[in-house]
């Protein structure tokens, strides 16, 4: 996983701040912390956790 590649699955999730948020499944991660709720594909969730490790510092 890269930014690249998680731009591309997160899309616009990401926001201009590099937090990640949606309604439908529910997600909210910022530098703080991160709520998820519903279903996430095996690469949605590679790409929010790289999302969190590289851009969430």
């Amino acid at each position: 996983m890269n930014e690249e590649k998680a731009r591309k699955i997160l899309g616009s999730w990401i926001k201009e701040n590099d937090n990640l948020t949606h309604t439908d499944p529910y997600i909210n991660a910022d530098h703080k912390g991160i709520s998820l709720d519903g279903g996430f594909t095996r690469k949605q969730l590679k790409a929010i956790f790289w999302w969190m490790k590289y851009k969430l510092k």
